[in-house]
């Protein structure tokens, strides 16, 4: 249950509303632009600051359809026709890619099976070429070098697979979407490699097509992979018999899905100190934790005990491996405020101030005072973890010399308290001023306003529907027309609920109302929320579960 913002009503209480069906994320990867600022606001042209890929311990992964954790490495090979999981350690080194310019990559594998006694040496170079445009960066990686051997031992019976020369074929190509808050990202593959079995015994072909879309931001990074291969094996084999030796061929093919969820999720624990003679009574801990699960379902021969392909038979299931990394922890600062205790909003507030949004240091936070347009400007950015790009300043007679700041409104003076976040959250075009070359940094902010801003970090304005169409709220009509798609993209995904009287006959928005401290908190901790556990659920849940 997420709480609701605030309470407009003559109650006093703090309502609680539904969390409403998320809508499917996917379609916002290549959306249309940010939401229109107010007709009183002016355009902002912005070049947004890519991140990488998801900032995982696990990757960079390679693309062969495994999972990682600090300790080990584990993939399936299915070269002898059956699945066998092989475990060992995977060395990478180069750039990771998601920003402008060209890197290389490299992958060294040294995996192994004991008991079915199969060994994997693996070696492969990649080229990652970037290009920026418009928001977004298209990425082609393809590949420069390789080398790979496994053996396969059973007994006295010995197999090596070999890459034959030119007998790996590599493309892959990714776009990401880069919005103010989150990077959003999609994109696909193919391979086919074709080893030699004992030199010149026969060979294996195995044709790979590959799918990924996921996101990056602070409070969390998923990426979800769709794997099918399809192998076929030709070898000719020699056995002896009482005549003599006859020679045989030995014929199978065989498909492999393979679904890889990789996810790194920061929560929020609170913790008691459970002592009387303390100076505060608890606080909160933020833990970071990584998840990478591999399902694999296979249709591979069937063979005996002998290892002879029994006709007419198929191995047909389903394996499911899962490695999770060390837990990190984060004790965050712990404060004092006299004004929160029994508060409608006191866990929301407890929350933002503990992570940073709002200044910790305050003795009282004034919850039912206006907040004001910095302010706010000044929590999102910092609850978001937007910070300016590091530049090289450039060197003039042998010094480096710093241009001076530059303040993208009139009324934002560069010693301002906020000024690093406003013109952050402006260069990512997360925000406009309320006319041409002002801010009115101490304004108020309506709530319109204020969930605009939201959505647009979220970059998820486009999955409004088309005109026309209304909200969900009696006071429709009095929204504004520029953040009519934001209310009610935010509305759909559970950000926020209606501010009235109870009952249904009062469930209103009030948009042009402004905003007070203890819903700005509210409605961020929402956005938290919704950060940290609803977009994991759709990139992995829905995605795994639908294939």
């Amino acid at each position: 249950m997420r709480l609701a913002m605030g309470n407009r009503g003559t109650t006093g209480k703090k309502r609680t509303g539904r969390l409403l069906a998320v809508v499917c994320l996917t379609a916002c990867l290549l959306a249309g632009s940010i939401v229109p600022s107010p007709a009183r606001a002016a355009t902002v042209t912005t070049t947004l600051m890519p991140t990488n890929w998801p900032d995982l311990v696990s990757n960079p992964l390679g693309f062969e359809g495994g999972i990682r954790n600090e300790q080990q490495y584990q993939e399936l090979v299915f070269v002898t026709g059956e699945p066998v999981l092989v475990t060992g350690e995977l060395k990478f080194s180069g750039g990771r890619g998601g920003t402008g310019g060209t890197t290389s990559q490299s992958y060294t594998y040294k995996l192994e099976n004991k008991e079915k006694g199969i060994k994997m040496t693996r070696t492969i170079g990649l080229v990652v070429s970037n290009v920026d445009q418009g928001g977004q960066t298209t990425q082609v990686t393809t590949l420069k070098s390789f080398n790979e051997s496994i053996t396969a031992s059973v007994g006295s019976n010995k197999a090596t697979y070999k890459l034959a020369k030119d007998g790996y074929q590599f493309n892959q190509s990714s776009v990401f979407d880069h919005r103010p808050g989150v990077d959003y990202f999609s994109g696909g593959w193919s391979s086919r490699k074709v080893y030699e079995i004992n030199k010149d015994q026969g060979t294996l072909t195995v044709d790979m097509q590959g799918e990924t879309v996921g996101y990056n931001h602070f409070w969390g990074s998923t990426e979800t992979r769709k794997i099918s291969c399809n192998l076929s094996s030709y070898r000719a084999q020699s056995t002896a018999g009482a005549t003599g030796t006859s020679e045989e061929t030995v014929e199978w093919d065989g498909n492999v899905n393979l679904q890889v969820s990789f996810n790194r999720t920061k929560s929020l624990n609170y913790q008691e100190t459970g002592a009387s003679g303390i100076s505060f009574a608890g606080g909160y801990d933020l833990l970071e934790q990584e998840e990478n699960v591999l399902h694999c379902s296979y249709d591979l021969p069937y063979f005996d005990e002998d290892g002879e392909e029994v006709a007419d038979w198929r191995n047909q299931d389903t394996q499911d491996y899962k490695l999770n990394s060390v837990p990190r922890h984060k004790r965050l600062p712990v404060f004092t405020m006299k004004d929160i205790r029994g508060h409608w909003a006191q866990d929301e507030i407890t929350r933002m101030v503990s992570v940073g949004a709002f200044d910790h240091g305050l003795t009282s936070f004034g919850p039912s005072l206006e907040i004001s347009r910095g302010d706010f400007t000044r929590a999102v950015a910092m609850l978001t973890s937007m910070q300016a790009p590091v530049e090289t300043a450039p060197r003039t007679a042998g010094r480096r010399t710093t241009a001076p700041e530059v303040s993208p409104f009139a009324d934002v003076p560069t010693t301002y308290a906020s000024f690093p976040q406003i013109k952050e959250m402006v260069r990512r075009g997360a925000i406009s001023g309320v006319r041409q070359g002002l801010f009115y940094p101490e304004g108020s902010l309506t709530r319109a306003q204020a969930v605009t801003i939201v959505v647009r970090v979220l970059g998820l304005d486009s999955l409004a529907p088309n005109p026309s169409y209304r909200t969900r709220y009696l006071d429709d009509a009095s929204i504004p027309s520029w953040a009519r798609d934001s209310v009610y993209v935010a509305s759909e995904l559970g950000l926020l609920e209606g501010m009235g009287e109870s009952g249904a006959s009062s469930y209103r928005f009030f948009p042009n109302e402004t905003l007070t401290r203890a819903e700005a908190a509210v409605l961020l901790d929402g956005l938290r929320e919704f950060m940290q556990n609803d977009m994991k659920k759709d990139y992995r849940d829905r995605l795994i579960n639908a294939g």
